[in-house]
């Protein structure tokens, strides 16, 4: 049995403050001062390293998310090199999870360590999660996602949007991908968000458990689609049998 806490400034405190749990988005994190201890420069960006001759759609299939920020005809031709690719702007709710349940002092000293001066216990994670999805879905509006190429999004494209979550704990350590002759193929929907779940050991004292919310576009390919607005704001009602 594991144990979650959300680490928040007090005037955010979803009971005693604003009512709302916010989501974050890559953006979000990537903007925040420098000097902030949740601060990360590097999120949803995956650094690659080709160590082989790689040219064409070959190239572009390897190094997931290539091929939504690249467009047109050609050949590609990579050996050698370090690619970064930018994951789309996904939302994101963090948490930190413990195996056996801190007592108050543990709690404020991360809540310290983090920036911030207050907390709150989830009760049932899954279900939070769940809540928080349909929260999304019942909020969100077609302006604040970005069309894969660009145009105004139709009738026929809203509908074959899907909207989903993957949650897990963080894995600490090196976040490049070496890629080589004889590496795995890295594309495909799980093996791209799987990337989001990859943080530098500087962070691994936080212990942090996220929950990503991802959008995909069934009439191009799955491609993942980026979220235009830094975060949204939840009303508080549908969870606060969850929080403590």
């Amino acid at each position: 049995m594991m144990f979650y806490y959300k680490f928040i400034d007090e005037e955010h405190h979803p009971v005693r403050g604003q009512g709302t749990i916010r989501l974050g988005t890559f953006n979000y994190y990537k903007q925040m001062e420098t000097d902030n201890p949740i601060s990360d420069s590097e999120e949803g960006r995956l650094h690659y390293e080709v160590n082989a001759l790689y040219q064409g759609s070959d190239a572009m299939s390897r190094i997931p998310g290539l091929n939504q920020i690249i467009s047109g005809e050609g050949t590609l031709q990579f050996v050698d090199c370090t690619v970064v690719v930018p994951f789309p702007n996904c939302l994101l709710f963090c948490c930190s999870a413990f195996q056996i349940e801190p007592n108050h002092e543990e709690l404020l000293n991360l809540a310290i360590k983090l920036g911030k001066c207050s907390y709150y216990k989830i009760e049932n994670i899954n279900k939070f999660s769940s809540l928080l999805l349909r929260s999304i879905i019942e909020s969100m509006k077609v302006s604040d996602l970005s069309h894969p190429f660009g145009k105004n999004w139709t009738i026929a494209e809203i509908n074959n949007l899907q909207i989903g979550f993957l949650q897990k704990a963080i894995q600490y350590g090196d976040k490049h991908v070496v890629i080589g002759s004889s590496d795995e193929d890295h594309s495909g929907l799980e093996k791209q968000i799987e990337h989001v779940f990859k943080k530098s050991l500087k962070y691994q004292d936080d212990r942090e458990h996220r929950i990503v919310f991802f959008i995909n576009s069934q009439a191009h390919q799955n491609a993942l689609i980026n979220i235009n607005c830094d975060y949204l704001d939840l009303e508080l009602n549908p969870y606060k049998q969850l929080i403590i």
